[in-house]
């Protein structure tokens, strides 16, 4: 795959000539990566140059300057790339047009990637909205100092995509709020979640399951790589029983579950007890028994 980063830091000075003699040569790029190191705005017409680029699959922007304003001349040129792919990091707020319902489902992106957001749950429910169609959504690390998204907010946003969904990855937001509810998501085949957003008690695992069974949800992955809990809260008893009655009613749905993930810190194995990791073992086997695959990260933890 060919790449092509464009350093935007003093992009008003830059030969748009030479840049579009460049572009021109290089329009089987398949990656462009934007990065923007402060507010300086570009040259008039500057992101229509990118326009040729027909075989780009994959867009991303990485907003460095402190306000993560992503401005209206990028903005159009996002909506009218041919990109499958959007990835944006450090984002506080984007300009996609007023009155913004006019501008719902006009981006050509599939898959959006959204990490280390800092903006608010009305600039997130403009990204979610904008492609004509989402089907794969992750979100990574949320800065909590300046970002406040919620949950129950983000789940109403991808319902908008209810119907073309298949990927949905949701590391540690702002606000837990309830547990997902992806069981109207009827074409959802992949389902992440970080522990975070799951009760401290897990006493009523029956009304939780419930709720994550998508019709044809076929990999859950369970990440307790979360800087909110306090080191050692890892997989205990009670995450353990939650999980073998997950795994059962998962295996009895019409399409059966096929695999499950468990993700611990890189540096967990190294504190586990022998206890645990009889746990993790034993509930890897009652995983086997149900045609289940469940795999344990670090690799370690499998031994």
């Amino acid at each position: 795959m060919c790449a092509f980063a464009s350093n935007l830091s003093s992009a008003s000075d830059i030969d748009q000539d030479l840049v579009r003699n460049f572009i021109e040569g290089c329009s089987g790029i398949k990656c462009l990566a934007i990065f923007i190191h402060d507010g300086t705005r570009t040259r008039q017409g500057f992101y229509a140059l990118f326009s040729s680029l027909q075989a780009l699959e994959h867009l991303s922007i990485l907003v460095t300057w402190h306000d993560g304003h992503i401005r209206r001349d990028l903005a159009d040129y996002i909506c009218t790339a041919t990109t499958q792919r959007l990835s944006i990091s450090k984002v506080t707020r984007i300009d996609i047009g007023d009155p913004f319902d006019e501008q719902d489902g006009t981006a050509s992106f599939t898959s959006l990637d959204v990490e280390e957001f800092r903006g608010d749950n009305a600039t997130m429910a403009r990204l979610i909205r904008w492609p004509k169609q989402l089907r794969d959504f992750r979100i990574g690390h949320v800065d909590r100092t300046q970002s406040n998204i919620d949950l129950n907010l983000l789940g109403e946003g991808l319902l908008s995509h209810v119907d073309n969904l298949e990927t949905i990855c949701i590391s540690d937001l702002t606000q837990a709020g309830t547990i997902l509810d992806v069981t109207k998501f009827t074409k959802l085949k992949t389902l992440n979640l970080c522990i975070f957003y799951f009760p401290d008690r897990l006493d009523t695992p029956a009304a939780d399951i419930s709720r994550l069974l998508a019709p044809k949800l076929e990999t859950f992955t369970w990440d307790f790589r979360n800087s909110t809990y306090e080191p050692g809260h890892h997989f205990e008893e009670e995450q353990d029983q939650w999980l073998r009655q997950f795994a059962k009613a998962a295996a009895s749905k019409p399409t059966p579950l096929k695999n499950i993930n468990l993700v611990f810190e890189t540096n967990w194995p190294l504190r586990v007890t022998d206890d645990e990791r009889a746990d993790l073992l034993g509930v890897k086997d009652h995983c086997r028994q149900l045609n289940i695959e469940l795999k344990i990260h670090p690799p370690s933890l499998n031994q």
